[in-house]
């Protein structure tokens, strides 16, 4: 299995997708389907019992972030 890619690596993805979602760059169901797969490996993410509990809170603040831009784009 391979490791899971650092925090900032998702930060900057939601980041890039939030941004291109509000300058009409992507469409909403190239954005939705990206932030469903970014939702689904955050989640598989913080419910590792093996993550340290530093990684896990980084983990969980961009699965929150993640949430809020479906929330704004009312997915």
């Amino acid at each position: 299995m391979r490791p899971i890619p650092e925090p900032k690596t998702f930060e900057e993805a939601l980041k890039y997708i939030d941004e291109h979602l509000e300058l009409g760059k992507i469409s909403a169901g190239a954005a939705k389907g990206i932030l469903y797969s970014l939702v689904e490996v955050l989640g598989s993410a913080v419910g590792d019992p093996q993550l340290p509990e530093h990684l896990k809170s980084s983990y969980e603040a961009i699965l929150e972030l993640a949430q809020e831009v479906q929330v704004k784009n009312e997915w």
